[in-house]
């Protein structure tokens, strides 16, 4: 009970020293690259009526626009390099200017093209890859509780934006609604991490060192006292070696069994939930349900994946992680074979929950088991090696489900496969390395 105690003032005491760098991240995250997902489907009825392009061509171009986001572990190189304040309103300001791109097509599909290639090279540096970085380094026993706020930034801003960028798209046409998107990245994001989003005094970056070497030289030659220069220098020296001791380079984390695992872990998550996610509609639809209803239903799944994002987190600081992780994905597995029952299906509620809950989770689980397995030095790096593999079982779900569909007429196998895939990501979760936490 003194432990618990003695972990829950802890925890308290770290609130009251992050909790606006919490704020600020979510407030960033909420209106970078995470929202444009949510409501790039608004755009396709729009640019396909301006442009005559087929929606499968729409969403090819988009499709192909994720291969910019492959320079995920570049950026995440970069961040840890040079600290997430020197990449990230880069990272905003680009991703502004590709909206604004975007706002201005002719009608060229291969600048449709381009300009998506513009977002998804944007998009890793406005994102967890970053965010979680930041907020890791200011927490450790609300480590989990403090991810999960973060995150449900995208929920938020999600719930709170799309009718913002929907009537901008009423009003003015789809390039207002492109115009939206870069006044709300460049006027609410931007401002967040330029003065909220800021590293904890222990996490340094290899260009802070730099930084105060220069600073020490600086001073040395214009006669203030060697004992006087460096002060400054000493303690960024200290604070970085401390923390490579407690890290692990992204070489060393490509030869360990935990990350292979939690990429594993990341294909065999995402390919179900993005899938049931992009199919949703179509899915309930074919069951007889109204469209009031499926809105209601998406509703719900939105609701859920939030409770997902923080109350998962909130169990990582209590009890076993990976076991909390590997009951939620055996939870989505269920909720994917619910899914397959007849219509009416009255089960269906609850396999909406099971599978919002399970996509809420995906940020906590990631960014919580990078940082207890592989420290703070290389931990964007990292981050981003494995964000390839959350991209390939995204890419695997859009396609696999539309195609199995095409091939039955119906949702069954789709279901049944993403069940066995998300029970074989629990057994994954199993498998990692026992994580001790912090007393």
């Amino acid at each position: 009970m003194a432990s618990e105690q003695a972990v829950a003032r802890t925890g308290r005491a770290e609130w009251r020293r992050g909790w606006r760098v919490v704020a600020a991240s979510a407030a960033a995250i909420g209106t970078g690259a995470a929202l444009y997902q949510y409501v790039s489907s608004l755009f396709v009825v729009p640019v396909q009526h301006a442009f005559g392009w087929s929606r499968g061509e729409i969403a090819t171009g988009a499709a192909l626009g994720l291969i910019g986001s492959l320079t995920a572990p570049l950026v995440g190189y970069l961040a840890d390099r040079w600290g997430v304040r020197r990449v990230t309103p880069v990272s905003i300001v680009a991703l502004a200017l590709a909206f604004v791109g975007m706002s201005l097509m002719n009608g060229s599909y291969w600048q449709f093209v381009l300009y998506s290639f513009a977002i998804g090279l944007a998009a890793p540096g406005t994102t967890g890859l970053v965010y979680t970085r930041i907020v890791n380094g200011w927490f450790d026993h609300a480590k989990g509780q403090a991810l999960g706020v973060m995150a449900s930034g995208v929920s938020l801003g999600a719930l709170l934006l799309t009718p913002v960028v929907g009537w901008a798209i009423e009003n003015w046409g789809f390039r207002g609604g492109y115009l939206a998107l870069a006044v709300l990245t460049l006027g609410i994001g931007l401002p967040a991490v330029l003065i909220g989003v800021r590293p904890a005094p222990t996490d340094v970056v290899p260009a802070d060192l730099e930084a105060a070497e220069d600073a020490a030289v600086e001073s040395v030659t214009e006669g203030v006292p060697a004992g006087l220069a460096t002060p400054e220098l000493v303690e960024t020296t200290k604070a970085l070696s401390a923390v490579a001791r407690t890290s692990v380079t992204w070489r060393a984390a490509l030869r360990t069994r935990g990350f292979w695992l939690l990429a594993l872990a990341m294909v065999l998550i995402n390919a179900p939930t993005t899938g049931i996610l992009t199919q949703l509609d179509p899915l309930l639809s074919g069951k007889g349900i109204e469209a009031g209803s499926i809105a209601l239903y998406i509703a719900l799944y939105s609701v859920s994946v939030l409770f997902g994002r923080i109350g998962v987190g909130m169990l990582f600081d209590r009890i076993s992680a990976k076991h909390v992780a590997a009951v939620v994905a055996l939870g989505g597995a269920g909720g994917a074979l619910l899914l397959t029952a007849p219509a009416p299906n009255a089960f269906i509620p609850l396999a909406i929950v099971l599978v919002g809950l399970l996509q809420g989770s995906e940020t906590d689980v990631l960014a919580w088991f990078v940082s207890r397995l592989f420290g703070q030095a290389h931990y964007s790096a990292i981050y981003g090696a494995l964000v390839l593999a959350s991209l390939l079982g995204t890419a695997g779900g859009v396609v696999g489900f539309g195609r199995l569909y095409d091939y039955s007429q119906n949702y069954d196998i789709a279901l049944v496969g993403a069940a066995a895939m998300l029970a074989g990501s629990a057994f994954t979760y199993l498998l990692l390395p026992r994580i001790r936490l912090p007393d």
